[in-house]
């Protein structure tokens, strides 16, 4: 029966609501030349907890080769802002591991923290401030904090459903050891991994302005792999090809049970079979249907991350960094069907959150409406540089400092049409551009960005060439490489078939759950580079008989 508990009792949060009394009375004063006496008060303080309670596996050929249960690890974060909300502000914070049993001990390490994030505030705010002298605008030479209303929330925790590990170590064992024996038509796989992790993370954050939140969330993922020697022209290096499968979730319900991972695992050795044996396609631009996935991870690298606030306002301080959407709010950027927003309110998807790490409510944002740019994801740095209110994108992974970071991506079409219909029209492109053949790509394994350059990656896995005739034939060894704006403006149209894609974002604040939905979508162009033969990982010739 799924009931409510009251929340548990996080170490340190009672000497928590002491150091933000403390923070807020807090007055430094430091001796000038001239023997003048300058006082420094913070005008906001914070302070935030996690504790994480994470059970870790990892099997490879059928065989445990990390298990690691119950491992329970707490962590706080101090800030601390001098200066104002509207003339701008030098920032100073400090994490640590924390305590888990001892007020004492949590007063203590807060009070170091403490300690360490006033002085490094005004380092930072003196810092400024001398670099403004003699400048006629020195609005950029500044840290900028949007002011918020308080918050006050407590989540209440439910009986968890119940996660049986020894049954999910027993499934992975057994997937992993059938697909390493597996035999298909001589080929053998090389090597199977699987990994299983589960994350519940209680976060108690309270500030100076009066917020006070507790909220506990609750994160599993399943990564299943194989590799198999490469049987086509990559033979001669003795390079090996990868196949994998990603499932991750806040619904404990959605892990896999023995009978579906033993399908997903059949599935995955047969694709890797047919990918070994594949020829590879060559560096050229094609037309080209992405699958659901690949049109997420698309997105998210080639827009979403440009969409963070802070990257616009890292590109207001007169250097000639890039930024793909700087000052672009209300131009056509994709074509009139497409929109684009982001939505951590989505209980359903996996970038779900009720506060961000600032404490502000998570807010879904409309980026992109019938092809316009209308707004940018923001953290409350970002959003007091625009003289704006956050709309709760303020994110980070355990104590590191937040910045603004997507959540669900969710792509929308207004020009669907079925998925063979949408392979018609691949075919016409072909024919009308006199190419010999186009490109379906399916699966993926992510992406990068370089948003300075606004350049990106993205890493397909099942690759397809489709003929004048609509025929399919399978290839390997390519990954997507374009800028985004040549990109947006060749999607042509999609199909009414959507999907998603779970994953975890690496930026600047750390690791944090993402979700991206969108449906197949046809373009008229998409470049891909050949994957370097030296970018493979080798497996050298066997020499023990009966070992492979």
């Amino acid at each position: 029966m799924d009931e409510s508990l009251p929340p548990p009792p996080l170490p340190g949060t009672g000497p928590a609501g002491d150091i933000i009394e403390k923070l807020s009375s807090v007055n430094v004063t430091q001796s000038k030349p001239g023997s003048k006496q300058v006082k420094y008060r913070p005008f906001f303080s914070s302070v935030m907890i996690k504790r994480d309670v994470s059970d870790d596996l990892n099997v490879a050929n059928g065989g445990i080769v990390k298990k690691k249960y119950g491992d329970v690890s707490v962590n706080a974060r101090v800030e601390a802002r001098m200066g104002s909300y509207t003339r701008g502000c030098g920032m100073g914070s400090d994490k640590s591991i924390f305590p888990l049993d001892s007020d004492d001990a949590a007063m203590s390490i807060l009070r170091e923290l403490s300690d360490e994030a006033i002085w490094g505030c005004i380092d930072d705010f003196e810092d400024r401030y001398n670099q403004s002298i003699g400048m006629n605008y020195n609005r950029d030479i500044y840290r900028y904090f949007s002011k918020e209303a308080p918050v006050k929330y407590r989540q209440p925790t439910r009986n968890r459903q119940k996660v049986d590990l020894k049954e999910i170590e027993d499934m992975l064992t057994e997937v992993t050891a059938k697909m390493k024996e597996k035999n298909v038509n001589g080929s053998r796989v090389f090597n199977s991994i699987a990994t299983f992790g589960l994350s519940d993370q209680d976060r108690y954050l309270k500030n100076s302005e009066g917020t006070d939140i507790y909220t506990n969330y609750r994160r599993f993922n399943m990564f299943l792999s194989g590799s198999m020697r490469d049987e086509s022209a990559l033979k001669k290096n003795n390079s090996l090809v990868w196949n994998q499968y990603t499932i991750a979730g806040i619904d404990m319900s959605k892990i896999p049970k023995a009978d579906d991972l033993l399908e997903i695992g059949e599935r995955l050795v047969g694709e890797l079979y047919d990918i070994a044996h594949a020829p590879q396609i060559t560096t050229n631009i094609y037309p080209a249907i992405m699958c659901p996935k690949n049109h997420g991870v698309l997105w998210h690298e080639m827009a979403g991350h440009s969409m963070e606030g802070h990257r616009i306002q890292e590109n207001e301080d007169g250097e000639n960094n890039a930024n793909l959407f700087k000052g672009r709010i209300g131009e056509k950027i994709t074509p009139e069907f497409l929109s684009l927003c982001d939505d951590p309110t989505r209980e359903d998807l996996d970038g779900f959150y009720r506060f961000d790490d600032e404490g502000i409510p998570a807010q879904r944002v409309n980026l992109v409406e019938n092809g316009k740019l209308k707004d940018f994801l923001h953290c409350r740095e970002s959003a007091g540089y625009f003289r704006r209110r956050s709309n709760g994108h303020g994110r980070a992974e355990g104590a590191n400092d937040p910045v603004a970071r997507m959540s669900n991506l969710i792509v929308k079409s207004d020009n669907e049409v079925s998925y063979g219909e949408l392979k018609e029209n691949l075919v016409r492109e072909i024919v009308n551009q006199k190419k010999r053949y186009g490109i379906i790509l399916e699966g993926t394994m992510g992406g990068q960005v370089d948003t300075e350059e606004a350049v990106f990656n993205t890493f397909p896995v099942n690759l397809y060439k489709v003929d004048r005739k609509g025929r399919e034939k399978r290839v390997k060894g390519i990954y997507i490489v374009g800028t985004p704006n040549q990109i947006l403006e060749s999607i042509i149209q999609t199909s009414d078939d959507y999907g998603y894609f779970n994953g975890s974002c690496g930026a600047e604040s750390g690791r944090v759950p993402s979700t991206e939905t969108a449906p197949h979508a046809l373009l008229r162009s998409l470049e891909v580079n050949m994957i370097p033969s030296d970018c493979y990982i080798r497996a050298p010739l066997p020499i023990l008989n009966g070992y492979r």
